[in-house]
């Protein structure tokens, strides 16, 4: 059968913690055969399981980076590319929100058909892209802005086809354009002012979502030097990425406008937590982009949210695992269920009290991607 029994594990599904639960699971089928909360004698264990002591670890959901690109647009000639994937796994993140940046040619017209045809081609979402330059060094006009409009008919022909749309901005302004379209979410925060209340308002009539991107916010203002080099540090003595990326951790885009500022970021994220908006994480990384390591970002990014943002370890737990499963619409993945993917981690030490369980000591110990030991 390939199965595999994890006992006596402290088990945060997703949601909720279970102190003592059992975790069996199949390699063939890939998905999670059995839960129990309780403790479970090994005489119902499997024949022949692989039967893992889990005493003083945590197991935990695959992490899922709900917004990072899988390109090498931005490395070197002749640099490797095995890391893409590679580092992220090691760091726990079996699913990844990749966005695979084109600029096409979409009319209000022809919305319809450009939706279609991503559907044909394997598409899980829409993304649009609302930018005036206002929080980056860039002139106006540097990017086409599109109007309300064509962003509007995009999201009926997403919604229509079944697909969440999102949107990037970067200013309140082309926030409020994204979300007037009705998007569902946003795949930034801002960091030109304080939060509006109209913003607010409008994040509340979409139900809408955001996933913050501190980490590549704190790159693009030039800000939080000290944790892009802890990081860094911490990818170099682990050895997730290599010479080149630990570099390209540390340094910074540092192209922001000069109004911009990473702590409107904070406090806006405080306060959609505090009124009830779901903040899904995720850091915009991209192999060989300033600031960014793909992996050791997203570590960077939940510890912010705890730190800088009010987060309980849970929640910022629940930010990438559950909570991004729910609203992309991935029924199959994001909690340790019964019939689930199983997509495990499992990290020496009670990672749901303190987070740095997962990088510090012998941190994590193993990740299985649809049942497979992959790291």
């Amino acid at each position: 059968m390939g199965a595999t029994v994890i006992h006596s594990v402290l088990l945060f599904d997703g949601v909720s913690t279970h102190p003592n639960a059992t975790v069996t699971f199949d390699r063939e089928s890939g998905r999670i055969t059995s839960v129990s909360t309780t403790p479970t004698s090994s005489t119902h264990f499997p024949p022949g399981a692989a039967v893992i002591d889990g005493q003083g670890c945590t197991l935990l959901p695959g992490l899922i980076e709900s917004h990072m690109h899988v390109h090498n647009l931005h490395l070197p000639p002749g640099a490797s590319e095995d890391d893409i994937l590679r580092s992220p796994l090691r760091c726990g993140v079996t699913t990844l929100k990749a966005l695979v940046d084109t600029w096409p040619n979409v009319t209000v017209d022809n919305a319809a058909e450009f939706v279609k045809s991503h559907k044909a081609n394997g598409a899980d979402y829409i993304k649009l892209m609302q930018e005036n330059c206002c929080s980056l060094a860039m002139p106006t006009g540097a990017i086409p802005v599109a109007t309300l409009e064509l962003q509007t008919a995009v999201v009926k022909a997403g919604h229509d086809a079944g697909f969440p749309v999102v949107g990037h901005a970067l200013s309140v302004d082309m926030t409020e354009v994204v979300l007037k379209s009705g998007a569902d979410g946003l795949t930034h925060t801002f960091v030109d002012q304080p939060l509006p209340s109209s913003t607010l308002d409008l994040y509340k009539k979409n139900n809408a979502f955001v996933i913050p991107t501190l980490t590549i916010l704190a790159s693009l203002t030039n800000e939080l030097q000290d944790w892009r080099d802890r990081f860094a540090d911490l990818a170099k003595q682990k050895k997730l990425v290599d010479d080149f990326s630990v570099q390209n951790m540390r340094e910074t885009m540092n192209a922001k406008d000069e109004a911009a500022k990473l702590e409107y970021a904070f406090d806006a994220i405080k306060t959609f937590r505090q009124e009830g908006i779901d903040v899904v994480a995720g850091t915009d990384s991209v192999a060989g982009l300033k600031g960014s390591g793909l992996g050791p970002s997203l570590w960077m990014e939940l510890l912010l949210y705890i730190e800088k943002c009010g987060m309980s370890v849970t929640e910022a737990l629940h930010s990438a695992t559950a909570l991004p499963a729910m609203r992309f619409g991935f029924s199959d993945r994001g909690v340790v269920a019964e019939g689930k993917r199983a997509d495990l981690v499992l990290v020496k030490g009670n990672v749901t009290e303190e987070l740095a369980a997962l990088w510090e000591g012998e941190g994590i110990v193993g990740v299985w991607k649809q049942g497979i030991k992959a790291s």
